[in-house]
């Protein structure tokens, strides 16, 4: 089950967002080249690098989230939950910021229909980077 549902995630994700790349083999990241980003940010996109639970895909506690170092909304807020240093972060040196985000819940199925998808996941974090106040 676990195999067929990220790969019709993929799928999914690769007709919304373009290029994605994921790891194939345990299922333990998914990579999406050009996600957008709310219109107040000085950049127009960036990577979106998540970290999955893989195989225990019902664990929204082990998503993890990064995202390119140096975004800047026009409105001069600043996040404190970003973190662009190694501190909370092992992709720093890789140009990505982790942010700072838990899903709380997550309900797949075995079917991309009926449960929560990774499309699913992608709008948390749009919706983390919308936020009009610093965390």
């Amino acid at each position: 089950m676990v195999k067929q549902w990220y790969l019709q995630n993929m799928a999914i994700l690769r007709r919304v967002f373009g290029k994605v790349d994921f790891d194939e083999d345990s299922f333990r990241w998914v990579i999406l080249h050009s996600f957008s980003l709310p219109p107040f940010y000085h950049q127009r996109k960036t990577v979106l690098l998540i970290e999955t639970p893989g195989p225990h895909i019902n664990n929204p506690k082990a998503f993890n989230f990064y995202a390119d170092k140096g975004l800047s909304r026009s409105d001069m807020t600043v996040f404190e939950h970003i973190y662009e240093d190694s501190r909370y972060n092992h992709y720093s040196d890789y140009g990505l910021a982790r942010l700072s985000l838990h899903l709380e819940i997550f309900q797949p199925s075995s079917d991309v229909i009926s449960g929560d998808t990774l499309l699913d996941v992608t709008q948390n974090v749009y919706n983390f980077f919308a936020l009009r106040k610093g965390l």
